[in-house]
């Protein structure tokens, strides 16, 4: 999820900082971190052989093992690497505590991850009881260090879980009998709960609903049921909820079209959706081409994305990403970074190769950066790269 793209590091810092404590002043200065773009994939973690990639939107990124041992590297201004420190790291470092994940995500500054045995454990920013460990950090404004934690920690209430997604400042959880969990900031209703009121443990999403896969956004969560049916609730006033309104939702609501989906993503203002046979559906903001339907016009339900392309898994942030069935990697949207790989930093309305003819098994997109694991198990990303 993506704050914002005027300044450099320490001053998308202080924007987070001004959007989760509700715009308190801070003072505006750009830090002295150098950051650069680029437009192609390029190798990170080579001695690393990973199964899969997670990115936040405060320019960092995770990855897990096939043994199950979880890596971050970037950004770690309020602890959101894991690492027991606050320092930035150019490459991988370990999660601090040997505790293996199966599942492994990236919200706005905060990690979470699901252990092999379903225990759910965060770390990073907690304004807003977002690590799910029944508290929320001190405010202080001067050290904003102090405002998360450095190492995992748990998910507090026992429960067990399948899977979990972070969004810009909440967190959502799925239990093995379909039942969702979420927890954190909740004044656009993206918990799902029936209310506005932010939750620093875990709560149940309203409504009764199974599902059998969730995806956070920028301040809205959907869900996908066993049949296939897609809700959302949450923010929208972008129309990224898809039940053909602006108006918020603090409970689940049905995206229209009668589509039945495999899969769904959410990022900042979109949401999109891919069918069993692969197409991509996409809607809300699309003033950068977000929805791919190779137009600039918002969209509040599902809309086609161009191309005729058939993809096997999507990835969303501030862009979006798909991968065919032989690995090639396409994407549109937003690219002020470079993050869309084609070698431009031109936004795209419909699909645009990645260029350098890799092969992904995954991908996972930011704010302004994309991520993707190749057949081999290597680690390319494209976008912004930080340097410290």
């Amino acid at each position: 999820m993506t704050i914002g793209h005027t300044c450099r590091l320490r001053n998308r810092r202080q924007l987070v900082a001004i959007r989760a404590l509700a715009c308190m002043a801070i003072a505006s200065a750009c830090g002295a971190f150098a950051s650069r773009t680029v437009t192609a994939p390029q190798p990170v973690a080579p001695d690393l052989t990973l199964i899969s990639l997670t990115e936040g939107g405060g320019a960092y990124a995770g990855s897990l093992t096939s043994g199950g041992a979880a890596y971050a590297w970037g950004e770690n201004f309020y602890g959101n690497l894991g690492d027991g420190t606050n320092t930035d790291r150019n490459s991988p470092v370990a999660v601090t505590g040997g505790l293996r994940f199966s599942s492994l995500t990236m919200g706005g500054f905060h990690t979470c991850g699901v252990t092999t045995n379903g225990a759910a454990y965060c770390w990073g920013l907690n304004v807003k009881g977002e690590l799910g460990d029944g508290t929320t950090t001190q405010v202080d404004l001067r050290n904003p260090s102090r405002m998360g934690r450095n190492a995992p920690t748990a998910v507090t209430g026992g429960l067990l879980f399948n899977s979990i997604v972070a969004g810009s400042s909440h967190t959502c959880a799925l239990r093995s009998d379909g039942v969702a969990f979420c927890w954190g900031w909740n004044g656009a209703g993206q918990l799902g709960d029936g209310t506005t009121t932010s939750r620093n443990a875990p709560v149940p999403v309203t409504g009764g609903l199974m599902f059998r896969s969730l995806a956070a956004g920028d301040g809205h969560t959907c869900g996908l049921t066993g049949s296939g049916s897609a809700y959302c609730w949450g923010r929208n006033d972008y129309g990224q909820l898809g039940d053909g309104t602006t108006i918020y939702r603090n409970a689940p609501v049905a995206v229209l079209g009668r589509l039945t989906f495999t899969s769904l993503t959410a990022g900042v203002g979109a949401s999109c959706g891919l069918t069993s046979g692969g197409a991509a559906y996409c809607w809300g903001t699309n003033n950068y081409g977000q929805v791919g339907d190779g137009t600039r016009i918002q969209r509040s339900e599902p809309e086609a994305v161009t191309g005729g392309l058939r993809f096997r898994s999507l990835a969303q942030g501030g862009h979006t990403c798909g991968l065919t069935s032989d690995g090639e990697a396409y994407c549109w949207g937003a690219n002020w970074r470079g993050e869309l790989g084609d070698g431009s930093t031109s936004p795209r309305y419909a699909p645009v190769a990645v260029k350098g003819g890799l092969r992904f098994i995954s991908l996972t997109a930011g704010g302004d950066q994309t991520c993707g694991v190749t057949t081999s198990g290597a680690a390319y990303c494209w976008g912004i790269k930080h340097q410290h």
